[in-house]
């Protein structure tokens, strides 16, 4: 029965180590030295309480529980707390004294040893323990106390190892798992409080510390109401709360805010915590009833969590834009505690509105400006279009919608929409910095109109490729169609301008005919051109002159200009009336029938008849005939009469400039006469020079040949050549037929006769130069000549053929002073004074002449 009581004892001892152990994990919560020391105190207290409750086998040899407590005290106190307990164990056992004083220590010290050894093997996590390996540690510790009692006296040793051995393993092993099992509850306890405690603790942290307004709000009263309204046969609540608006006052006033945070008072602006406590109504704003209905039906139809954006009302009464989230309770206790976050967005609704305002403002000034947006990603292909960009090719934008890049592609001209996509890639490849192309798209209606597009690369990715494009479409129509007739004008100018350059280069009126038709039909794209002149004949035909074109119509045509059927077409009025006639179709014109079977063969389709005036009558008629309906407009009748006023007044210009051709060669025959009379004077005067003037002439004429020149210039340098030492009339006939050399004055006399000849010529008039070819003929490029000792360019062309001609006959011919030199002499010097004195053209072409002897220049060869 005392031995009962002592277990008995013993198991109070372990229930009240335990307890112990909860209080020390409870009241000190932090680990550090001060729970160690407590855990050590305690534990060593224990095993004394331990010895004290033991069991005495023998004098001074006790048998208790100390093993159980020192030994899980190591295990769940660690290192500290097995010191101190087993300290004051130990001292506890030697005061008891006796003769197993030493070997309980020993057992004590052993104990405390394993369990920091089956701590350091489990990696200091007790409360990871399960049964079995606590029941092998038990009896570990125990097979170790029993190897201790072994060391007894054998007096004592035997009667504990014979009788207690086997069941002191047992209960002591079983009690080691028991109080271990107690242990390592309290240890999870324990921790599993410090991870509650700290979660709430950093709950409150951030709570406290959150920037974004946080609240907790009882919301239990709302959910009792709604599940009434769910007993009481409500389904709809959204129309419930409709009908029955006070419904939704007493719900909002029934939501209390139990608990705020400092961010929460700021953003309301109630200065204090506890102004923000209780009913939340009164904070909404406008909107903010709605939101709270949406939260109720949400809450209703047992959604898990809702966020939306609303407006509540500071406590000054300003409005706040936010963005209230917050969790749905699914049960009357999570209704008494539900976390309510509230975002103040106002700044960036206030920036929104802002740029809200500028959006708009740039889409005013957009519309003003009447020009198109779009913004393209050039990776998906995704392109934003503005209202306008739609609006230019009749359509609203959503109307298009989806939009693409595609979209451009669809409307674009697909002519103009290679031109865009090559430099659309230079710009993308970074060649060019900036778009810019002129497009047609086509219209709702059908049409085409021009747009201007333009536009930028805005990103680029870090590797330099595109990723997103915008630009501009500015529609152009109006410009476009202006520039269009614009150059569409210059081109029929400069096709006037053609014509009139074959006008001027037409030789006589077949040329100037033929010439005008072909230029008008290669230019303009004319069916058929033909030109006809009126005859007076008695029926009054119009008789075509020249064509171009398709010119088998004219193949029997019958036009006359008489008041007769084959008179009253196109080409009859307007010789009749003097004014243009255009038909616009010719399958419906009726004054065109005598044609018209005709006309439709050749697939002419429209005309136009263009009276060439005169001052008193019509010249001519320009017929013009077109494959396409319309074809005259105003531009094309406007290029018409302004075309046949120049044809008319070429065509006069011509037929005067006959007759004026035909007056210039009686009057140059007649000069011609007079010239050749007064060199035939001038050489009976000087028989040695007997026909010189003439030959310088033949000479003259056989160069300018060679250069080139033109019929008419080389007829006045004829005559020029021919009288070019008139001069010499006024020369006494002895110094001109002298032999041998003149003296100094003699040859000074001599040299005045190219300005004695001008003198004599200074009022006769000729179309050339003759003049300056007499006073001019001796002048010398370097400016060693005379009379005037001109240079260069001052001297005409003609007096410098005329001096190199002079000079080679002169050389060649025989002289009072001298026999002939030859064409070798006259080489040599023509040679030497290349480029200097005379000339290079002229010498070059009048060596030519003197080396092959191909022409024939002179009448009395040199002797």
């Amino acid at each position: 029965m005392a031995v009962f009581l002592d277990l008995l004892e013993n198991a109070a001892l372990m229930m009240a180590l335990c307890f112990g152990q909860f209080v020390i994990l409870r009241r000190l919560t932090d680990a550090g030295p001060a729970r160690d020391l407590a855990q050590g105190v305690w534990f060593g207290l224990s095993a004394v309480f331990a010895m004290t409750l033991s069991v005495r086998v023998a004098p001074g040899i006790i048998f208790d529980t100390r093993s159980i407590v020192l030994a899980l005290g190591a295990l769940f106190g660690g290192p500290v707390a097995a010191a101190i307990s087993m300290a004051i164990a130990v001292a506890w056992r030697l005061w008891l004294g006796g003769a197993g004083a030493l070997i309980g220590s020993g057992v004590i010290v052993s104990c405390a040893l394993a369990g920091l050894a089956m701590r350091q093997w489990i990696a200091g996590t007790p409360h990871r323990l399960r049964t079995l390996p606590l029941l092998l540690f038990g009896g570990g510790v125990h097979v170790l106390v029993l190897g201790w009692l072994s060391l007894l006296p054998d007096a004592a040793a035997a009667p504990v190892m014979r009788y207690l051995g086997l069941p002191y393993l047992a209960v002591m092993g079983v009690g080691t798992v028991i109080v271990g099992l107690m242990l390592r509850e309290l240890e999870l306890a324990y921790r599993f409080d410090s991870v509650i405690e700290e979660s709430h603790r950093r709950y409150r942290h951030l709570f406290d510390q959150a920037e974004v307004a946080l609240l907790e709000e009882d919301l239990g009263q709302v959910r009792r109401r709604l599940d009434e309204l769910r007993q009481a046969g409500v389904t709809d609540l959204r129309a419930h709360l409709a009908a029955h608006p006070g419904e939704v006052a007493r719900l909002a006033d029934a939501v209390r805010v139990v608990r705020v945070n400092p961010a929460a008072v700021d953003l309301f602006g109630t200065g204090s915590t506890a102004a923000l406590l209780g009913p939340i109504g009164r904070f909404f704003g406008p909107g903010a009833r709605e939101i709270f209905i949406d939260e109720l039906v949400a809450m209703w139809a047992g959604q898990s969590r809702i966020r939306r954006e609303t407006r509540f009302s500071r406590a000054d009464g300003t409005l706040i834009d936010a963005i209230i989230s917050l969790p749905l309770p699914d049960s009357a206790e999570t209704a008494r505690q539900v976390p309510v976050s509230i975002v103040d967005v106002s700044a960036i609704r206030e920036s929104e509105r802002a740029l809200d305002i500028v959006r708009r403002r740039l889409e005013e000034v957009l519309w003003g400006t009447d020009v198109g947006t779009w913004d393209w990603n050039v990776v998906t292909g995704e392109t934003v279009f503005n209202e306008r960009w739609a609006g230019i090719i009749g359509y609203r934008l959503d109307e298009l919608l989806p939009v693409d890049i595609g979209t451009w592609e669809k409307y674009a001209h697909p002519d103009d929409l290679e031109r865009s996509n090559t430099l659309l890639d230079d710009v993308l490849a970074g060649r060019r910095d900036f778009y810019e192309c002129e497009a047609r798209m086509r219209h709702r209606d059908g049409h085409w109109v021009w747009v201007l597009d333009r536009g930028k690369v805005t990103e680029r990715a870090p590797d330099g490729q595109p990723v997103r494009m915008s630009g501009t479409h500015t529609e152009i129509t109006a410009r476009k169609e202006a520039e269009i007739r614009a150059a569409r004008l210059a081109d029929l100018r400069a096709i006037l301008l053609r014509c009139h350059v074959d006008m001027l280069q037409a030789e006589d009126e077949s040329d100037l005919f033929r010439l005008t038709a072909a230029t008008l039909v290669e230019a303009r794209g004319y069916s058929l051109i033909w030109l006809g002149l009126p005859q007076d004949d008695a029926n009054r035909t119009v008789l075509p002159v020249a064509s171009a074109g398709d010119t088998s119509w004219l193949d029997g045509l019958d036009v006359r200009w008489s008041d007769t059927p084959q008179g009253n077409g196109p080409s009859g009025r307007a010789i009749r009336d003097g004014i243009i006639q255009i038909t616009r179709d010719l399958a419906e014109d009726t004054s065109f029938r005598p044609w018209a079977e005709a006309a439709a063969g050749h697939a002419f389709r429209s005309s136009a008849a263009v009276p060439v005036p005169d001052r008193t009558r019509v010249l001519a008629v320009i017929n013009v005939y077109s494959s396409l309906p319309d074809a005259f407009d105003e531009d094309e009748t406007a290029l018409l009469l302004e075309f046949a006023h120049a044809f008319g007044l070429a065509l006069e210009a011509m037929r005067l400039r006959v007759e004026t051709q035909e007056l210039n060669t009686e009057l140059a025959s007649a000069a011609m006469g007079t010239v050749s009379a007064v060199a035939a004077t001038v050489e009976k005067r000087d028989p040695y020079t007997s026909g010189h003037q003439k030959n310088v002439a033949a000479l003259s004429v056989a160069i300018a040949e060679r250069l080139g020149w033109d019929r008419h210039r080389i007829e006045g340098l004829r005559l020029g050549a021919t009288i070019h030492d008139i001069g010499k009339i006024y020369i006494p006939a002895e110094i001109l037929n002298r032999p041998g050399r003149l003296s100094a004055p003699e040859f000074d006399m001599v040299k005045t006769h190219p300005a004695v000849g001008r003198d004599i010529l200074k009022d006769t008039r000729f179309p050339w130069p003759i003049l300056e070819m007499v006073a001019q003929h001796h002048e010398r490029l370097d400016g060693s000549g005379y009379p005037a000792g001109l240079s260069g360019d001052a001297i005409i062309p003609e007096a410098r053929i005329i001096a190199v001609a002079d000079v080679a006959d002169a050389m060649t011919a025989h002289r009072p002073y001298r026999p002939a030199l030859g064409p070798d002499a006259a080489i040599a010097e023509l040679r030497r004074g290349r480029g200097t004195a005379y000339d290079p053209a002229m010498v070059d072409a009048c060596l030519a002449i003197l080396q092959d002897g191909s022409t024939v220049w002179r009448d009395q060869p040199a002797a």
